[in-house]
Formats: structure tokens, C-alpha cells, sequence
């Protein structure tokens, strides 16, 4: 962990972002919301979903947020557990979600990813999608999601950059994708009436919040892989893609993708 920044700091970090960015999330993250990235998410969860062993449909998400996959489980049919550590997100998704919450499909839980509050072998399903590199100890999340998955149960970790993104070589090229993209995105929010000065004060504080998102401190899939295997949980498939990070069409990414190889990874693994 960078020496300058406590597991306290990081935390509340993220407690003041998604405080601050809650009402406008689905709009900001183009990244996730675009059409092409939320066809290819849906695509891959049932992918995933179909490699569960142990029987049930009970899902956690976590990290949950405003329910991006929370509502696509609980459409296949799963009773989900959404998990967030932000009560604003929470309470948007229950809004979002009402009428699965009040038949009891939907539980709500606020609370750190690190410290699961459930038994061991409780859960078919877990998910945690662009969430790791908000976490202090991505790796002890993990472990907690070994522990409390059933034998047979399904984990999957997507949404991260690969390993091999954050590499010095390419570091211009990402310079220039981030500042392209960042131009379509602003005028996509303008055009949805948004001021983008209210949007500034959540810009900056992404810093400490997305604190694995660097060159230094990354989310390596080595790392997780190796922290799997010790668990007993079977690597099943492992897929590099490319991110569509905005709504509208950047010409720049054409370039970007003769450049540098697939920048995102999703990893799903069997217990």
C-alpha cells in the first residue's frame, strides 16, 4: 500500500466519492453504461452463470453500486445480495429494485468488501464488477469470497485493466485515449443537461478512491490467480477485451487498438 495513503484513508475516500457521485453515476460512467459494454457484460454473465455446480440461485454482488449487475441477476432468476459499502448507492438501488426487495429477493447489505458478514459456503454466485481497484486489500476480498462461496459456486471478477495496460511503453497512447475520450464524455453529459462544473469536486476525487489504478498500484491478475488456486478455486476462463469507454464513436480508438492489445480483463473461476 503507498505509504502516504492508510486502509482509513482509502476507505473514506471512497465514502466521499460515491457520496458525491451517486445521483449522476449512471450517467458519468460511460464506461460501463455505453450499449456495447452493457451487451458484452450481459453476454458474459450468462456465460458464467451457466458453469454453477452447486444447485441454487442465490448471487452477491459486490461493490454493487446503482444495481448494474444486481438487476441483470435478479432478472435470470437469483435471489441477490447487493453489497456496497456507499448507503447513497444502496438506496438508489433499492429504488431501482423496489418491488424484488419488497418479494424478498433482493437483500440489501452495507459494508466492506473486505470483512464478509455471511457464513461460509452461503453464496452460488458472486460478482464484483470494476470494483477491485477501489479496495485497500483486493487480495483479503478475494479470500472472503472463497469463503463464503459454496463448493461448486461460481466467482467472477470483471472490469479490470490487465496487467500488461499499465506498462511504461504504452503510457502515452494512454494519455492520449483517456484525453480523447474524456472530450466525447463531456459532451455526451452536456447534452443530458448536466453542468460540468458540478461535476468537478467528483472528478477530484477520484485520486485516492480508485487507488489501484496506476502504474505502481495496479489489480494483478497474477496475484489473483495465485490467491484462487491457494482457495481451491478453479481457473475456468480467463478473457482479455477491449473497453468502450464512451457513448459516442472515437475515432481515436482505431488508432488506440493498432497500438495496444486488449486493455480489459474478466476472470471467472469455479470452486
Amino acid at each position: 500500500m503507498n505509504d502516504n495513503l492508510t486502509e482509513k484513508d482509502i476507505i473514506n475516500s471512497n465514502l466521499f466519492l460515491h457520496k458525491l457521485e451517486s445521483n449522476y453515476y449512471d450517467i458519468i460512467h460511460p464506461e460501463i453504461f455505453n450499449e456495447k459494454e452493457q451487451k458484452r457484460l450481459r453476454s458474459d454473465l450468462k456465460k458464467a452463470t451457466k458453469l454453477i455446480r452447486s444447485g441454487n440461485k442465490k448471487a452477491l454482488e459486490i461493490g454493487c453500486g446503482t444495481g448494474n449487475l444486481t438487476g441483470k441477476l435478479l432478472e435470470m432468476g437469483f435471489e441477490v445480495t447487493a453489497l456496497d459499502i456507499s448507503k447513497e448507492m444502496i438506496d438508489i438501488l433499492k429504488k431501482k429494485y423496489y418491488r424484488y426487495y419488497k418479494s424478498n429477493k433482493l437483500k440489501l447489505a452495507i459494508s466492506n468488501a473486505e470483512k464478509l458478514n455471511f457464513k461460509s459456503n452461503t453464496f452460488d454466485f458472486i460478482a464484483a464488477y470494476s470494483v477491485l481497484h477501489h479496495l485497500p486489500d483486493y487480495i483479503k476480498s478475494i479470500k472472503e469470497m472463497i469463503r463464503v462461496l459454496k463448493v461448486g459456486g461460481v466467482i467472477y471478477l470483471d472490469h479490470e485493466r490487465t496487467d500488461r495496460y499499465w506498462q511504461r511503453r504504452f503510457r502515452i497512447i494512454r494519455y492520449l485515449d483517456l484525453f480523447s475520450n474524456s472530450i466525447f464524455n463531456f459532451i455526451y453529459i452536456k447534452n443530458r443537461g448536466i453542468k460540468i462544473r458540478s461535476l468537478i469536486p467528483i472528478y477530484m476525487s477520484y485520486g485516492k478512491a480508485d487507488y489501484h489504478i496506476s502504474e505502481k498500484y495496479y489489480v494483478n491478475h497474477n496475484n489473483i490467480k495465485r490467491t484462487l488456486r491457494r482457495g481451491n478455486v478453479e481457473k475456468i476462463y480467463l478473457k482479455n477485451y477491449y473497453l468502450f469507454p464512451t457513448h459516442y464513436f472515437n475515432p481515436f480508438s482505431i488508432f488506440y487498438r493498432i497500438f495496444l492489445s486488449k486493455d480489459m480483463c474478466l476472470l471467472i473461476a469455479r470452486k
